[in-house]
């Protein structure tokens, strides 16, 4: 990965930060302590998140969608990535769609024989447009059973 392809995953990972600790501080008006707390790059959760007294791992992910689908996707390999960086009381991905909406999916209990699955074929780096397509096995989360929708 060259440092040009890893800068615009940093500048991409930094804007979801900035989006979703807005977003939290409009949810958790109400809680009197609120820690939002940025990871490493490498780390497969964006931001760990205490309000008073739970705790949450946040995923965060936008998506320009032409056509408005029932479903968000998410690759399979990194649900299974989140996992091993989930250490707090909530798994939860975030998926801002064109800007307008934010659909946020609560993953903790999540179970994959139970998600609509397809096999799909997408860059390995989305940031690099040299990267290699690969087969992608994907859930694709309804968006009816988001934990919580929010419009931007």
């Amino acid at each position: 990965m060259n440092m040009s392809v890893f800068e615009r995953i940093k500048q991409q990972e930094e804007k979801y930060r900035i989006l979703m600790s807005k977003l939290i501080r409009r949810l958790t008006v109400r809680c009197e302590y609120v820690n939002i707390e940025s990871t490493p790059i490498w780390c497969h959760v964006d931001l760990k998140v205490t309000a008073d007294t739970s705790t949450m791992d946040i995923e965060i992910k936008e998506r320009n969608e032409k056509t408005y689908s029932q479903y968000i996707p998410l690759k399979v390999k990194k649900y299974k990535n989140m996992l091993k960086d989930h250490f707090n009381k909530k798994l939860l991905y975030v998926s801002f769609v064109n800007n307008e909406k934010a659909y946020i999916f609560d993953l903790t209990n999540l179970d994959l024989n139970k998600e609509k699955k397809e096999i799909w074929h997408i860059k390995k780096t989305q940031f690099d447009r040299n990267s290699p397509i690969e087969e992608t096995e994907m859930i694709l989360l309804n968006k009816d059973n988001a934990y919580k929708v929010i419009e931007l």
